[in-house]
């Protein structure tokens, strides 16, 4: 007869706790039958890396906020917006509009500015600050200057809504026309993972597992940690070379690239590019996921052997130039080739009897540097020895190209299509067809180049 009172208290334990979890743990518990793997700790977290990941859960379990239509639209202009690369928003953003640049570079209709902002406090006013120690431990911390590790990626990480299937940007309305929406929260490296599909004015939870081909169909917020730096848009630099083609030139004398008569420089650029294949992960916590960062690189040999006559080699720890592209996911999966209009090399003149130069491309990660090396990069004759690069990338993909090549043989077929057919060049390259390197591999690309006149 103990032995069963006993077992009755237990089961009445077991039961009043269940009922007194707070409504974080309740919807994971919700989500968990539907076979949810993550883990929500409910506890400020010691380490950077979790406090982020748990505070990344909390955030995206907020049914209050995501069932909020206004909410998620203030999310969705924002994310078109000409701060960031791609379709982003930080959650500072939102919660802070008067100090945002974002609010006045999207179009933002004018009532649903600060939904976000208001439905979140609201939240947080209403319940324990126990419920959400992981994001408010963040929040608290958004304007702080002084973190504790600089070195420390997720120290200085922010969380952003990041939109990689957003409608095509070249429509006139940009009307968030869905009343279901899903939220993925990036707290692992994988190619899909579990969202929480919202509805709204619906309290009902489901979860979906997503992927690129799920959100090219269904309106799909990714919560993600980002280093909101390293996303800005740089300076527009007006895209390249721009203006009359009228009078280009794209051949001529090699006597009148050198020497102290010299009447022109020889450009070369990288035009067109299209990538194919998605090199970063659909959600990372480590700041890996998203569009693809690609490095296109250059290492001369003139600038290191011109003045040498020893025939030793010269060893260099670094390329001569690298430009970052950035690919969107929507870009790579649509096979879209972008006029990127890098300026690869200034000056590419002519020498005797050889001058080469090395290409290389790989798409950079936020990982520990790995060794790369490239030897026998040569100019002039053999007094001149030749250039060895010795340096380091960071990266978790194999190099995407290394290519070297010499200015008679580049220069002699640049202007023909080398069995891979051609793009027309933009702007003032618009009026020749350049031959496209590589069409079979996951990078393709042009490289026009151009006579530019000194003016003495």
């Amino acid at each position: 007869m103990k032995k069963i009172l006993f077992l009755t208290l237990i089961l009445t334990l077991v039961i009043w706790t269940s009922c007194k979890k707070d409504d974080v743990s309740l919807q994971q518990s919700n989500v968990e039958q539907n076979n949810d793997p993550y883990e929500i700790s409910g506890v400020l977290e010691n380490s950077s890396r979790e406090r982020m990941r748990n505070a990344i859960l909390e955030l995206s379990t907020m049914k209050e906020l995501f069932t909020d239509k206004k909410v998620v639209s203030e999310i969705y202009y924002l994310s078109s917006n000409k701060v960031y690369k791609d379709y982003y928003v930080s959650l500072k953003d939102l919660l802070e509009p008067e100090n945002s640049k974002v609010y006045s570079k999207s179009k933002l209709p004018v009532q649903y500015k600060g939904a976000f902002k208001n439905k979140f406090k609201s939240i947080l006013s209403n319940k324990s600050q126990n419920k959400y120690p992981n994001l408010n431990y963040l929040i608290n911390n958004l304007n702080n200057n002084t973190k504790q590790n600089e070195e420390d990626w997720f120290e200085t990480a922010e969380i952003v809504f990041y939109i990689p299937y957003f409608k095509d940007e070249d429509t006139k309305s940009l009307e968030i026309d869905a009343d279901e929406y899903t939220i993925v929260p990036a707290v692992m490296e994988a190619d899909e993972a579990i969202g929480y599909k919202y509805t709204t004015g619906n309290d009902n939870v489901e979860t979906v597992m997503t992927n690129d081909d799920y959100a090219q169909d269904n309106l799909t917020i990714i919560v993600q940690p980002e280093n909101t730096q390293s996303i800005i848009m740089p300076p527009e630099d007006g895209g390249g070379p721009i203006g009359n083609n009228s009078g280009n030139l794209y051949n001529g004398l090699c006597s009148d690239l050198v020497g102290p008569n010299q009447k022109y420089v020889r450009q070369v650029f990288v035009g067109h590019g299209k990538l194919i294949k998605q090199y970063d992960k659909w959600v990372s916590l480590t700041g890996n996921g998203g569009g693809s960062e690609i490095i296109i690189a250059r290492v001369g040999s003139r600038e290191y052997l011109e003045y040498r006559n020893d025939g030793k080699d010269v060893i260099i720890n670094n390329f001569s130039d690298q430009v970052q592209i950035d690919f969107s996911r929507k870009d790579i999966r649509n096979k879209k080739k972008k006029w990127l209009s890098v300026l690869w090399d200034a000056n590419w003149e002519c020498s005797d009897p050889i001058h080469e130069q090395l290409f290389v491309v790989y798409e950079e990660d936020k990982t520990d540097p790995i060794n790369f090396e490239f030897s026998g990069i040569k100019w002039g004759d053999k007094t001149y020895g030749a250039v060895n690069l010795k340096t380091t990338v960071r990266t978790k993909d194999e190099i995407i190209r290394i290519l070297k090549r010499d200015s008679d043989e580049f220069f002699a077929s640049n202007l023909l299509d080398n069995g891979c057919g051609t793009w027309r060049g933009e702007n003032s390259f618009s009026d020749k067809l350049w031959p496209i390197y590589d069409c079979g591999a996951n990078f393709s690309y042009t490289m026009p180049h151009r006579w530019i006149k000194i003016n003495n």
